[in-house]
């Protein structure tokens, strides 16, 4: 049987010797030999046990339930921990799938305000969206921690464009119950504070209405704070639907 020094062991795993000593203090990896000078060796074999104990340590796992786990003698039982492992990878995945696509929605609006600048229209091809819609309420703030990345506000009647109809958020279809159509739309960005916001309407209207014709509503897009390092400033974003 050929013997591996520590160094060359966690060479081949790819792990640190202090990792190799810190599984052998938690009872997980024994060396196979441990010579009377005290250096430990270690067989090929073994290299399969450090590849499961960092599989599941990628996956969470504590080092102590590492431990539990090795400890079952029960294959059913073993098969029931590594299925359970499986739903929380896949709920990760999840997790990190929607932090993507919010990472890549705020970069391609950021990139997309830099380039445009403020007040200058533009004009955008959509596809349909979908939204969960609630009516107007007084003294409601709205904002990413409760309505997620993407939010704002509906204007529906032109004849009042300074009076807000209705807020949304984005949704699942399945959660929607408004779907923005797909189609041409225009647009603009302007940095107001929350009290500015809600007398613009009626110059929004005239800009958007300047460009082309539109139909209601009037999207009032938030967006985030943070980006502009100032906490009394928000990046709307203005747009409407160009009328066929």
């Amino acid at each position: 049987m050929d013997y591996f020094t520590s160094g060359r062991f966690a060479k081949i795993c790819s792990v640190t010797k202090k990792a190799l000593y810190h599984y052998e203090k938690k009872g997980l990896l024994k060396p196979a030999l441990i010579r009377e000078n005290g250096y430990r060796y270690y067989t090929l074999e073994q290299a399969d046990r450090v590849a499961t104990i960092r599989l599941l340590e990628g996956l969470g796992s504590s080092l102590d339930e590492i431990q539990a786990f090795f400890a079952l003698t029960s294959l059913a039982e073993k098969d029931a921990y590594l299925h359970e492992q499986q739903a929380q990878v896949k709920e990760k995945l999840e997790l990190f799938q929607k932090m993507a696509e919010n990472l890549h929605f705020l970069d391609q609006k950021l990139h997309d305000y830099q380039k445009l600048g403020e007040g200058e229209a533009g004009h955008e091809q959509l596809p349909a969206e979908y939204y969960y819609v609630t009516a107007f309420q007084h003294n409601v703030i709205l904002n990413p921690a409760t309505s997620g990345i993407k939010y704002g506000a509906l204007v529906d009647d032109f004849a009042k464009p300074d009076k807000i109809s209705r807020f949304f958020k984005a949704a699942d279809p399945e959660s929607s119950n408004y779907v923005k159509p797909a189609g041409h739309y225009v647009y603009f960005y302007q940095t107001l504070t929350n009290d500015e916001i809600p007398a613009y309407g009626a110059k929004a209207l005239t800009i958007l209405q300047q460009q082309a014709k539109i139909v209601p509503p009037i999207y009032q897009e938030d967006f985030s704070s943070a980006v502009l390092n100032q906490d009394d400033l928000i990046i709307m974003k203005f747009s409407a639907l160009v009328a066929d």
